[in-house]
C-alpha cells in the first residue's frame, strides 16, 4: 500500500472533518472520496479514532510550519506578531477554510478525555507558546504568557467570525486589537 494513498486519505477525511464534522463522517464516506477501500482505510488507520488523530497531527503540523516559516524574515516583535494575523487572513479567504478544525474537535468531543480531544488541546498549547515566544522578547515571561493568552482569544474569535458570520476581515480587525493591547502594556497602563 502506497503513502500516496494514505496521503489521498488523510486529505479527504480532513475535508470532510473540517466541512461536516467528525462524528457525521463514516468510514466508508472518507474511503469513497479517497476512492479507496474501507479495508485500504483500515490499513492504514486501524480505527476512526487513528484517522481522527492523524488528521488532527498533519494539520497541527502544516500550521506551525507555516506559521514559523511567516516569522523567520520578520525583524521585531509587532512585525512577528503582524505576520501571524496576516496568515490567518490568508487562511480566512482560502478556498478551503472551514473553520477551525481543532475547535470543532473541541467541541465534538468535549466530555472526552481521549486522543482527538487531547491532540486539539496540545494545538491550541503549541499557538499560546508560539505567541508568548515572540512577546517574549520584550515582556516579562508572565507578561508575555497573558498576552499571549488574550491574543489567542482575539484569533480564535475572528477564525470563529470569519467562519460563521463570513466576516473575513475578522483578522484584520482583531490586530488592530492586538496593537492597541500592545500599545497599552508599552505604557505600562
Amino acid at each position: 500500500m502506497s503513502a500516496s494513498k494514505r496521503d489521498d486519505i488523510l486529505r479527504a477525511a480532513s475535508d470532510l472533518f473540517s466541512h461536516y464534522g467528525f462524528r457525521a463522517i463514516t468510514v466508508d464516506r472518507v474511503a469513497a472520496e479517497a476512492h479507496a477501500t474501507k479495508v485500504t482505510v483500515y490499513y492504514h488507520f486501524p480505527t476512526k479514532t487513528d484517522l481522527m488523530v492523524a488528521v488532527l497531527q498533519d494539520r497541527h503540523q502544516c500550521v506551525l510550519r507555516d506559521l514559523r516559516q511567516g516569522l523567520q524574515d520578520c525583524a521585531d516583535v509587532e512585525s512577528r506578531l503582524k505576520a501571524i494575523f496576516d496568515w490567518h487572513a490568508r487562511w480566512y479567504r482560502s478556498d478551503d477554510f472551514a473553520g477551525c478544525l481543532f475547535e470543532k474537535a473541541l467541541a465534538e468531543f468535549s466530555q472526552d478525555d481521549g486522543l482527538v480531544r487531547q491532540v486539539a488541546v496540545d494545538h491550541k498549547n503549541a499557538l499560546l507558546t508560539l505567541l508568548r515566544d515572540v512577546l517574549i522578547e520584550r515582556y516579562p515571561r508572565r507578561q508575555a504568557t497573558e498576552l499571549a493568552r488574550t491574543i489567542l482569544i482575539l484569533l480564535d474569535g475572528a477564525t470563529a467570525s470569519a467562519w460563521a458570520l463570513q466576516q473575513m476581515d475578522a483578522a484584520r480587525r482583531s490586530w488592530t486589537v492586538a496593537e492597541m493591547l500592545l500599545q497599552r502594556e508599552a505604557k505600562g497602563v
